[in-house]
Formats: C-alpha cells, structure tokens, sequence
C-alpha cells in the first residue's frame, strides 16, 4: 500500500517491498507499484540498504543490480567497497560482478574516489590467479574508456554553453509538429535543437488535443525516439516529470486522455527513454528580480498594445534564478557559500510578437555576488532543463499537480 511504502525506512521493510513489486511486475507486467517504490526510496538514505541487499552479489539478477545503481545515483563510495568486498579470496571475475563493473558509472567514480577506484583495477589484474584472457581484455578496456571518458569531459567543459532554452524556437518548431507524423519528421530531420526526450514530451498534449495518433503512428514514433537516444544521444526524460503528467492527466475531462496516459506510460516503463536518477530534479532556492520598476513596465506594456503605439517601448525584464547544488565531480569544495548555479530569465513583451522568453546559465561572477552562491565550470547550459510545477485542487478538493510547458486549459 502507499503509506506501507511511504513508511519503510528499515533495510528489511525495503527488501521485502523491493521483491513484492518485481513478484508483480514479472507475472502481471505491472510497472506502477515498482515505479511508486522507487520514487519514495529516491527520497531516502539508501547505502546502508545497497549495502545490505547486495551483500551477496553473485545471487542477485541484473534487474536488481540495475535498481540499486538507480538507487545510489551518484553515490559511488559504496558501490566501489561492495567490489573489493566481493573480490575477497576470489580467482576470477563472475558474470554479475562484470556486469556490475559494466553499467555502474566508472567515469564518476574515478572523479569521486580515484584511490579506490585504482585499487579495484589493481586487484583485478594482479590478484585474480585464475582470470581468463577475455576476462583482463574487459577489465583492460573498461579502464581504457573510463580514463578516456574523463579526459573528454574535461576537453568538454572547457567549450560549455551558457544557452539553457530560447522558448521562441521552441514555439515555431511545436507550430511545425501538429501531427505525431510531423514530430517524427522533426525528430529524424534533426529538427529539434534540443536533444531532449523532455522537449518531445512537452509537445505531445497539443498533438493529442487536436488529433488521436493511431496505434501504428504511435508504435512509428517510440522507434524513431528510441533511435534519437541511442545514435544522437537524446537526454532521457526522469520518470517523476512524466508520473506528474499522467496523474494531471487522470482529472481531465477530454476522451483523448486515455491513449495520451498510455503513451506516456509506455515511455515512462521504457528504461531506454526516461529514468530514474540519471537527471537529477533541483527545487530553485529564490528568485531575485533584477526589473526595477516593474509597475512602470507592465502599464506600458498594456498601453503599447491597446493603443498599437509603437513609439512606446517593447517590455524587457529580467530575473535570476538560485539554485543550491553540489555537482558529483565536485570533491572537496572549499569556496565559501553553497555550490550551485543561477538562471536568468529574460522576458520581452510586445503586441506583434506576444511574449519571449530565453533561458541563461550565468556565469559571469558579478550574477552571484552577495547571492551565497558559487558556480563550478563544470556545469553547462546545455544540461540543464527548466520546467515549473502548478498545484490545485479538483471538485472533491484533491489537490493535484501539473508539471510542465504542454498543458493548458483545454485539457
């Protein structure tokens, strides 16, 4: 039940929830209670439950090695001492072991602990008295990539962008796409200028209002998706973002709603187009307008467009946005205040183009003075997605969240 689910905090309550949900999902094919526990234990401490349910490595299946790395994010101490744990008074590397060293993320653990990291490799090579030829060729090319991947990462950062979204290009291209045949289109003529399977997403609401794909369109459209994430390394939407459209969706009155809820669904239970952890969700802490006489602003604005008097001034205004947050590169920061980034927000208002909107990563310094901010050049503009949430409460005054740019009113 949810408060069961709400409620576990002890290792063993997890476990036995853990396997209740995969029992249902292997004989019913039922994704919804393993998703609502895995969104409840994102929010938990789980190290001590890593720990613990993977104390026996070599008995667990790959679903469940894949759900603990979805559980420990970015947390990859307790992964790498679970391995030399595991490689105690071994001879050789068996298959889940391998398996784990193959999907864990190797390159952020040689940012976070290069000392343990080393020694895993190290004992790989030069204690393993009975590892294969094909097995040292593995563990080689891992460490090959691994170093090579971390070095990119740096030549990378060095080229970030500061560009987070221009919402006008977002607005002619989504006047393109009114069919879930246009997207299709868009989407394999490189046509979205944000590789993001959230862009697509946002889009689907307004393609559903106006017309029902159907089920071999649908089918059409999550290949050519699947094949952007795998060969144009599209950025998967989070399952959370998703989960909030599907349960706005349920209070909604239109018809349409049923194939758009199974469409989002299917993405949502697709680990190839939406996950867990893999994006990170950040609140903002507080939002700082830098618009001094906004009353001034907005009454010309209403003027301009009432009276179509183009001799007053098209309507600019800025606002920056703080957000707290210690990327997993970072080790040891010493700088002082909290790490994170600030967004500005830049609005314009006229009456022949409406409202625009662009999205900056600042990093100028002068944005973060007297803010108790710091940015780390690792971040980019390029990674980061921005989106708001809306809260309210239906006829029976449960309250409900919309998360969000595709839905409006109509729906």
């Amino acid at each position: 039940t949810k408060s069961e689910i709400s409620s576990a905090d002890s290792n063993e309550k997890k476990e036995f929830l853990l396997e209740e949900c995969l029992f249902i999902l292997n004989k019913w094919k039922r994704y919804d209670m393993l998703h609502r526990l895995m969104f409840s234990l994102l929010n938990k401490k789980n190290e001590s439950f890593i720990s613990h349910y993977m104390a026996h490595l070599e008995e667990l299946d790959t679903v469940q090695i894949d759900l603990m790395l979805i559980l420990g994010g970015t947390i990859s101490e307790v992964f790498l001492r679970l391995i030399l744990e595991n490689l105690e008074g071994k001879k050789e590397l068996d298959q889940n072991m391998k398996y784990l060293l193959e999907h864990m993320n190797l390159a952020l653990c040689m940012e976070q602990n290069e000392e343990l990291y080393l020694e895993i490799f190290g004992r790989i090579h030069d204690e393993l008295s009975d590892i294969s030829v094909e097995d040292l060729r593995f563990s080689f090319q891992l460490s090959t990539d691994t170093t090579r991947l971390v070095s990119s990462r740096s030549e990378e950062r060095k080229t970030r962008t500061t560009l987070v979204v221009d919402k006008m290009k977002l607005i002619q291209l989504r006047g393109c796409c009114e069919t879930i045949k246009d997207m299709i289109v868009a989407i394999e003529s490189n046509n979205f200028m944000y590789l993001k399977v959230f862009y697509v997403v946002n889009m689907l609401p307004p393609v559903f209002y106006n017309s029902i794909p159907s089920s071999e369109d649908t089918r059409a459209f999550l290949i050519c998706l699947e094949n952007a994430c795998r060969e144009r390394k599209y950025q998967k939407v989070p399952k959370q973002y998703l989960e909030f459209m599907t349960n706005a969706l349920n209070h909604s009155p239109l018809p349409q709603k049923l194939q758009l809820i199974k469409l989002l669904n299917d993405i949502k239970d697709n680990d190839k187009l939406s996950a867990y952890q893999e994006n990170l969700q950040i609140k903002c802490d507080r939002i700082i307008d830098d618009s001094p006489g906004i009353g001034e602003k907005v009454y010309s604005s209403l003027k301009r467009f009432v009276t179509r008097d183009e001799s007053l001034p098209t309507v600019t205004e800025y606002t920056r946005s703080l957000f707290r947050f210690k990327h997993p590169s970072v080790k040891n920061c010493t700088k002082p205040g909290s790490c994170g980034f600030i967004l500005r927000f830049t609005y314009k208002y006229s009456d022949q183009s409406g409202s625009d909107c662009s999205i900056e990563l600042c990093t100028d310094s002068k944005d973060y003075e007297g803010t108790g901010i710091h940015l780390h050049d690792i971040i980019s503009g390029s990674d980061i997605v921005p989106y708001g949430t809306l809260s309210g409460t239906t006829g029976s005054n449960q309250t409900i969240r919309v998360a969000g740019i595709g839905f409006n009113k109509s729906w």
